[in-house]
């Protein structure tokens, strides 16, 4: 093995060794989070990442979570939670690798980096990412998922009661995504079935590969479900929207 091999495979390893630490304001225990929450009124930003190994994870500790800006801001919002799931977990304790992993599992995460924000029991109220905006803007775009008006910063102990909601506009932009994407459910499921379905590709099984499809197809339109209601519509013509779209997307899952 040559000098720059060498080199090389060592520059790896501490890259591989080298876990990011736990952001400042953050908590790494999930009940110390929620008894937080429900003491103050404030949501649980809960952060899924893959600090050592997941890139989207680096950008968003790197550009959001940890400049002093968003740590100010969103604490005026939320309990702040950090769920690591390095592969380095020398530094982790046993408890909290125990906690993450059923954490994951609870919370069917699929991928990295996640962020939930919970209300004080942890159930889910708005699904997030990496978005590549200031610290600041993060904030304000992850508030107007879960639907938390500027009160909670003046009354953090009101907030649990806060009824503020986004602008209809951005409801309507989040509604017509969310149409397309319940559009690409049903068509993906559809051409699925047809192809289980064709003599010409000899399928094996048909009936077992049809209930697999509908399997999947069920996983994501619960999903689709659980974040269309998480939704905030303020007006008549937008809460129509949300209903029937939530309506006929539990009017396919009925049908498989």
């Amino acid at each position: 093995m040559n000098r720059q091999t060498v080199f090389a495979l060592a520059a790896s390893l501490a890259v591989s060794c080298v876990s990011a630490a736990v952001p400042k304001g953050f908590t790494v225990d999930f009940e110390e989070a929620k008894k937080a929450s429900a003491q103050s009124g404030r949501k649980i930003f809960a952060v899924f990442t893959g600090s050592d190994w997941c890139p989207w994870c680096v950008k968003l500790d790197k550009e959001i979570l940890s400049k002093s800006e968003f740590t100010a801001e969103a604490s005026k919002y939320f309990e702040l939670l950090y769920l690591d799931y390095p592969r380095n977990k020398g530094e982790m304790s046993k408890k909290t690798i125990s906690q993450n992993a059923a954490l994951a599992k609870k919370y069917r995460i699929g991928g990295f980096p996640t962020v939930l924000i919970l209300d004080a029991s942890g159930a889910v109220v708005a699904k997030s990412g990496y978005m590549k905006l200031t610290p600041k803007e993060y904030v304000d775009a992850t508030r107007e998922r879960a639907g938390i008006g500027e009160r909670a910063a003046a009354a953090p102990a009101a907030a649990a009661q806060d009824k503020a909601v986004p602008l209809d506009a951005i409801a309507f932009t989040r509604f017509a995504r969310y149409k397309t994407k319940y559009d690409q459910i049903v068509k993906s499921h559809t051409r699925e079935i047809e192809r289980t379905r064709d003599p010409a590709l000899r399928t094996s099984d048909p009936e077992k590969k049809d209930a697999a499809a509908n399997k999947r197809a069920a996983k994501k339109l619960d999903d689709l479900i659980r974040d269309v209601k998480a939704l905030s519509a303020r007006d008549d013509k937008a809460k129509k929207e949300q209903k029937a779209l939530i309506a006929a997307a539990e009017a396919f899952k009925a049908s498989l």
